[in-house]
């Protein structure tokens, strides 16, 4: 069963297609995207999200509310993969009620993620992974809610640079969020531990000070 949920998120963006803004988005679809209000979060996420750019939005299944957006550098832009980039995670997985920051579902969901690299890697999508973090837990600063974060380092198949990759969950208003993001380890740098990366710190608490603000909102 976790195989199936890990590899239906990956299929999902693999086998998503451009289409044209605006909208309602059929499910499955990925489309060029620059900046997405969502009416149940009450939260519009911008254009940059700490040094990051939004390219694109991505349905699921099960339905249009159930989404990523993804985020990149300028290299990742340009090359697909390689540079930093971060996917972020807004989806339900049952609909029954659960209390934000970490719980029971979000720990299963950081398990997930963690068993999903090591089915990418399976299936040729990452090749030399290495776990870094096991469950590590935080708290945002500025809406307070706790959160659930692990990582890893890998490499991509088209590149030779080893990256590192963090996943942190949380739940809020009854949704999960899954922040997904990957870096190059340049040449000279020490193996990372048990750290969280600065830029993927910038993206962090930008999202968080979203939220924050999506706190005020009725």
């Amino acid at each position: 069963m976790k195989k199936k949920i890990c590899l239906g998120l990956i299929l999902a963006v693999a086998c998503g297609v451009m289409a044209a803004d605006g909208g309602k988005q059929p499910p499955n679809t990925r489309r060029e995207c620059r900046t997405w209000s969502d009416p149940v979060l009450r939260v519009t996420f911008p254009e940059r999200l700490g040094d990051l750019s939004m390219s694109s939005r991505t349905t699921f299944q099960s339905g249009d509310l159930d989404y990523s957006l993804r985020y990149d550098s300028d290299e990742s832009r340009a090359r697909g993969s390689g540079g930093k980039h971060v996917d972020l995670y807004i989806f339900t997985r049952d609909g029954k009620p659960m209390k934000d920051g970490v719980n029971d579902k979000v720990t299963e969901q950081v398990r997930e993620a963690k068993a999903g690299v090591k089915v990418a890697e399976k299936y040729g999508y990452y090749k030399d992974v290495k776990q870094l973090g096991m469950l590590v837990e935080g708290k945002l600063q500025n809406s307070g809610l706790t959160c659930l974060w692990t990582s890893h380092t890998m490499k991509f198949p088209n590149s030779l640079q080893p990256h590192q990759s963090v996943t942190l969950v949380f739940a809020w208003r009854n949704r999960f969020v899954k922040i997904r993001y990957s870096e190059p380890i340049l040449k000279g740098e020490a193996v990372p531990c048990e750290t969280l990366p600065p830029s993927f710190v910038k993206v962090v608490n930008a999202l968080d000070a979203l939220i924050a603000n999506g706190m005020k909102a009725p």
